[in-house]
């Protein structure tokens, strides 16, 4: 299998805006597939791969046609990703297109302000609704004969589906804001990078996903693998070279993703908590020709079955009955977001805003084969974490780390050189585990953008 190579040559790309914070979010069935790059003639469009399903429906002939293309992806991801900073499913998008262009951190004018203008409203007029491995469809919202207020050319708000927020806020997938914003040309491209944030926030890590599984989440109906593949396989070039600590290696039987790039240079232990500067946003080499990611609609392909569970894994993990880390029997997962998942509370509940009792971390986050829990304080004990083989809590396999005067182990065990990479991971992090022990983190958003991966082994 082939690894992919140190960044290309790039183009310049019309990048997004320095704006506040380091990741988007993005809801996991729309990270599975493509949206439709073209309006459909019929008024609506599906595609359902087994693992995730979309459904986009206009309001009727006179109204909007579908929303498509590149500013489709960049609305719902502002979108969600504002719903999730405001911790509500009602959004405020700007009494203006040049308001909403703003808050996206888009630098646009003329055309391209008018084309965001007229597929937002496209979005606010239609239906979305999604499913997750072939479970009941909900909506994300409906704006189906929703007319705009007396008065107004333009509709200053978007309310989400209080099913769909809460499934987004239980299982968000991180998307780095440089990334996107060096991607936002390539609608391909963008598909791609949510794909491959998608894959790295499953537990299992790194996988083989086979070209024909491929064709069917991101290519047209009609596109043939020959066509296909040089396509996808140019788009995930653009993303390795924007997101080099990603790295994508290809073969015959499909597409390996994998943390921890092949130039990745951690950093060293620090002990402030001041974070290190953020690089500019990377530049995205020019865009792969037009074979897969053809201006055609993409129109519905036929059931797929879902594939196995330990190469396709579910979206989130849910800790075993009866242990510390209880789940409200009413949801389907554990609440999860950027790799860090709230279980417990005071009334034994899923914590949907604020923190919660524990926090568990995912390798996608920290850089460890291991899954860390950060806890909040309880009485006048010494500050711990904890630490598990997967991302399911099981207090039978539970090693608890005890960080002063030194990093030591008081429950369980772990092998050295996986305690000494633990160890090495706490001291990095030990000014967010201290903030997490005394309530001091308000939100799931600080704490992704605030953990810092393991050092590499052997640094000095």
């Amino acid at each position: 299998m082939d690894t992919l190579g140190g960044p290309r040559p790039s183009a310049a790309t019309e990048a997004l805006a320095p704006v506040s914070g380091d990741f988007f979010w993005h809801h996991p069935a729309l990270c599975q597939l493509a949206l439709p790059v073209r309006a459909s003639s019929k008024g609506s469009w599906s595609r359902d791969i087994g693992t995730a399903a979309v459904t986009i429906s206009a309001a009727g002939a006179d109204a909007p046609p579908m929303p498509t293309g590149r500013s489709l992806r960049l609305l719902l991801i502002h979108l969600f990703s504002a719903a999730i900073r405001s911790a509500s499913p009602v959004i405020d998008v700007g009494e203006s297109p040049a308001a909403l262009s703003r808050q996206m951190g888009l630098d646009i004018e003329g055309q391209k302000l008018r084309e965001l203008s007229e597929q937002y409203e496209r979005l606010a007029a239609a239906k979305i609704a999604v499913s997750i491995d072939g479970k009941a469809s909900f909506t994300v919202f409906d704006g189906r004969g929703k007319a705009r207020a007396a008065g107004l050319e333009w509709r200053p708000g978007i309310r989400l589906n209080s099913r769909f927020f809460e499934s987004l806020t239980q299982s968000a997938v991180p998307l780095e804001r440089a990334v996107v914003a060096a991607l936002t040309d390539s609608v391909m491209a963008l598909d791609a990078y949510a794909w491959v944030a998608y894959t790295l926030s499953c537990p299992q890590g790194s996988l083989v996903v086979p070209w024909e599984r491929l064709l069917r989440q991101f290519g047209t109906a009609a596109a043939k693998m020959d066509d296909f593949r040089p396509a996808f396989e140019q788009s995930l070039q653009q993303v390795s070279a924007a997101c080099p600590s990603v790295s994508l290696v290809f073969g015959a039987d499909g597409v390996e993703v994998r943390q921890g790039g092949r130039d990745v240079r951690r950093a060293r232990p620090v002990t402030s908590a001041t974070p290190a500067p953020h690089p500019a946003p990377p530049q995205a080499p020019a865009a792969a020709s037009a074979t897969a990611a053809s201006d055609a609609d993409l129109p519905a392909l036929p059931d797929m079955p879902a594939p196995e569970a330990e190469r396709f894994p579910a979206i989130a993990d849910r800790p075993a009955a009866g242990t510390d880390a209880p789940i409200d029997p009413d949801d389907d997962s554990a609440a999860e977001l950027a790799g860090a998942t709230l279980v417990g509370s005071e009334d034994g509940q899923v914590v949907r805003n604020g923190l919660a009792q524990k926090v568990s971390l995912k390798s996608h986050l920290t850089g460890l084969r291991q899954v860390i829990w950060l806890q909040r304080r309880s009485g006048n004990g010494e500050v711990v974490i904890e630490v598990t083989p997967g991302g399911r809590y099981d207090p039978e396999n539970v090693t608890v780390l005890a960080l002063e005067p030194i990093v030591v182990q008081i429950v369980g065990g772990l092998y050295a050189r996986d305690f000494e990479r633990v160890a090495a991971w706490a001291n990095v992090n030990r000014d967010l585990i201290d903030d997490f022990w005394h309530g001091q983190i308000d939100s799931l958003e600080q704490m992704a953008s605030r953990v810092r991966k393991v050092p590499a082994p052997g640094w000095r």
